[in-house]
C-alpha cells in the first residue's frame, strides 16, 4: 500500500472520528422558567415582568416565547443554540410547533430569535431580522437589556396576532422633527452668542454715577453645574444599588413551567451589537 493512499485513509477515519463531536449539541440547561438568565442581566424585578408579560403573550395567543441569556455560547454558533434550546425544551404547542426562544449570549454580544415550524409563516426570517436590528440591537447597545427584551415580545405578539404588522411604523412626520429641532438649536446658538460678546457703556452721560455700586448677579451657571453634579452623583448611586442587589441576592422562586411539545426547524434570524 502506498504511502499516499495510507495518509488518505488515516485522514478519512480522523475525519469520521471528529464528525460526531463537532457536529455535536450543546449541553442545553435546564428550563427553569419563562426567563432563564444564566448570565446574570436582570434584575429579579425586571425578570418577574419579562415572565408575567410572557405569561399573558401565551394566555392571549397560545404561543409559548422563551427568553435564555447564557454566559457565553462557548465553542457553538448561537444558531446551535436556539435550535438546541427550542427542541431540548419543546417550546410551543404539540402538533402547532408555535414556541419561540429568544437567545442572548451578552459576553459574546450575539442575539437569535428561534421560531418554531408553526410560526415560519407568520414571523419569516426577514420580520425575525427586523426586531433584531431595529428593537433588540439598539436597547442593547445601550446596555437596556430588560426595555429591549420587553418591546421584542411586543412586536412577536404583534405579528402572532396579525402577520401582516409592521414591526418598526415610519413616522410621517420624522422630517418635520428634524427642521424643529434644528431651528431650535441655532436660535440657541445665537441666545448664547448675543448674552456672552461683551457690552459697552451704555450708561446716560447725565446720570450721575459717582460712588454707585451694582449689586453682583447670581450665578447662574456655577449653581446649575452644582445640580447636575448632585444628580449624576445620585443616579450613579442608585445604579450601583442596583447592580449590587442584583448580584447578590437570588432569584425569586419561579412556578412550575415546561414546553408543550413543540419543534424548531431552523427558522428565526441572528444579529451582533
Amino acid at each position: 500500500m502506498s504511502i499516499a493512499l495510507k495518509s488518505l485513509r488515516l485522514a478519512a477515519l480522523f475525519f469520521l472520528l471528529y464528525l460526531p463531536v463537532a457536529s455535536a449539541d450543546p449541553v442545553v440547561p435546564p428550563l427553569t422558567g419563562r426567563v432563564v438568565d444564566l448570565a446574570d442581566v436582570l434584575t429579579s424585578a425586571a425578570e418577574r415582568d419579562l415572565t408575567t408579560e410572557l405569561a399573558k403573550v401565551e394566555q392571549k395567543t397560545g404561543t409559548q416565547i422563551v427568553v435564555a441569556i447564557l454566559p457565553d455560547l462557548g465553542r457553538y454558533p448561537i444558531e446551535a443554540w436556539g435550535l438546541a434550546l427550542g427542541r431540548t425544551w419543546q417550546i410551543g404547542r404539540a402538533g402547532k410547533d408555535d414556541g419561540i426562544v429568544i437567545v442572548l449570549a451578552p459576553k459574546d454580544r450575539e442575539i437569535r430569535i428561534e421560531v418554531g415550524y408553526g410560526l415560519e409563516g407568520d414571523i419569516p426570517d426577514a420580520k425575525a431580522n427586523q426586531i433584531i436590528q431595529h428593537i433588540l440591537v439598539p436597547a442593547f447597545r445601550k446596555g437596556r437589556y430588560a426595555t429591549g427584551l420587553e418591546e421584542a415580545i411586543g412586536a412577536l405578539e404583534k405579528l402572532i396576532v396579525n402577520p401582516e404588522a409592521q414591526v418598526t411604523e415610519d413616522n410621517p412626520y420624522l422630517g418635520v422633527y428634524v427642521v424643529l429641532l434644528l431651528c431650535a438649536g441655532i436660535a440657541v446658538v445665537l441666545w448664547m452668542a448675543f448674552w456672552a460678546y461683551p457690552k459697552g457703556d451704555d450708561r446716560s452721560p447725565s446720570r450721575n454715577d459717582t460712588n454707585e455700586s451694582v449689586p453682583p448677579e447670581r450665578d447662574v451657571s456655577t449653581a446649575s453645574e452644582s445640580d447636575d453634579g448632585d444628580s449624576f452623583w445620585r443616579s450613579s448611586s442608585r445604579r450601583s444599588s442596583w447592580s449590587s442587589s442584583s448580584s447578590s441576592s437570588s432569584r425569586s422562586s419561579r412556578s412550575s413551567f415546561s414546553g408543550r411539545g413543540g419543534s424548531f426547524g431552523g427558522g428565526g434570524a441572528s444579529g451582533k451589537w
